[in-house]
């Protein structure tokens, strides 16, 4: 291999990192989402070098990240499990680790959703056919059960 060649190999493996370095400095990134936006600026072999040179010095950690966005999933977004695993493997996350991750998270699914119905849903008036069935229906999008949905609605109600 040539000098300019090694040197353009450097300063190409050292601008992709500063700009992996740049995205981890707003938020964790799975190595997934890293490569993958690496390899619009650059080739793979480089995206893939640099996402394991940031592994092995602890900056891009799979199972933190997961753990993080998992956590966001399920108290932010309400997303139930299911859902969050599914968000999990959109961001490159393999199934041994978002189980793991999921499973570390405790929920009870028809508190949970009584939960949801008192805070992002209290505006809704429920007696309301239209309103009850766009509510069922966002929480069924959050990945929610229906038998779980029409549990925590009679409980609701019986606590009235």
């Amino acid at each position: 291999m040539s000098d300019t060649a090694a040197s353009s190999d450097t300063a190409d493996f050292a601008s992709s990192n500063d700009r992996a370095l740049r995205l981890l400095t707003n938020r964790d990134h799975s190595e997934y989402e890293i490569v993958t936006k690496l390899m619009q600026t650059t080739d793979e072999k480089t995206a893939h070098d640099v996402a394991d040179r940031l592994k092995q010095v602890g900056l891009i950690d799979d199972e933190r990240f997961a753990r993080a966005y998992a956590v966001e999933l399920i108290s932010r977004k309400y997303l139930n499990k299911n859902a969050a695993a599914a968000k999990l493997r959109q961001r490159g996350i393999g199934d041994d680790i978002a189980g793991k991750v999921l499973s570390e998270i405790d929920i009870e699914p028809v508190s949970r959703i009584i939960d949801i119905l008192t805070s992002k849903f209290a505006h809704r008036d429920l007696t309301d056919e239209k309103q009850y069935r766009q509510t069922v229906n966002a929480l069924m999008r959050m990945g929610w059960s229906y038998g779980d949905i029409k549990k925590a609605l009679e409980r609701m109600q019986n606590d009235v």
